[in-house]
């Protein structure tokens, strides 16, 4: 099968005109299926975020999306925030490995690349530990798609995330 620029090629270089005439012709109808697809793709993008709705769904889907692109943000921003610990919780000779902070010490990351393990376990508990106001934004997060979701005709986030991709369905 002819790729479009092989055909545009065929089409241009070709001494025999009724190999120019039928590149020419393979070149259109590629450029149909292109079109065609395209068309398809904005039409799914436009119904997965509400076009379809009447006015009033409509505007909950757009106040629906502008929430999301808010909590996705103050995920994303949230999850690299450093953690802070009491300085008199870890042991004092490993307290020039983190910021001081007074009687805090700030633990703003992994400490991956460090050689020493307890720094890497003390930072890997610090660093990752659960917070509350995370956890409530991630809530949010999952209602909020669950919301839209429902909204647009679907059974869950999963299901609208996934439409149209090789994975089909969650399940």
């Amino acid at each position: 099968m002819f790729s479009l620029l092989q055909a545009d090629f065929v089409k241009v270089a070709h001494p025999d005109p009724a190999f120019r005439e039928a590149a020419e012709k393979a070149c259109i109808e590629i450029g149909t299926v292109v079109e065609k697809r395209v068309a398809e793709l904005f039409m799914f993008d436009f119904k997965i975020s509400g076009i379809h709705l009447d006015d009033k769904l409509r505007k909950e889907a757009v106040a629906l999306h502008v929430k999301l692109l808010d909590l996705n943000n103050d995920f994303l921003v949230g999850c690299h925030l450093p953690n802070r610990i009491a300085s008199s919780a870890i042991p004092e000779h490993l307290h020039p490995h983190f910021a001081d902070e007074g009687s805090f010490v700030q633990i703003g990351g992994l400490h991956a690349d460090s050689p020493n393990d307890l720094v890497r376990e003390i930072a890997y508990r610090i660093y990752l530990y659960p917070n509350a106001d995370m956890m409530e934004c991630l809530d949010e997060l999952l209602k909020c798609r669950y919301k839209l979701a429902q909204l647009v005709g679907y059974e869950s986030y999963g299901h609208r995330a996934l439409k149209g991709t090789m994975a089909k369905t969650p399940g």
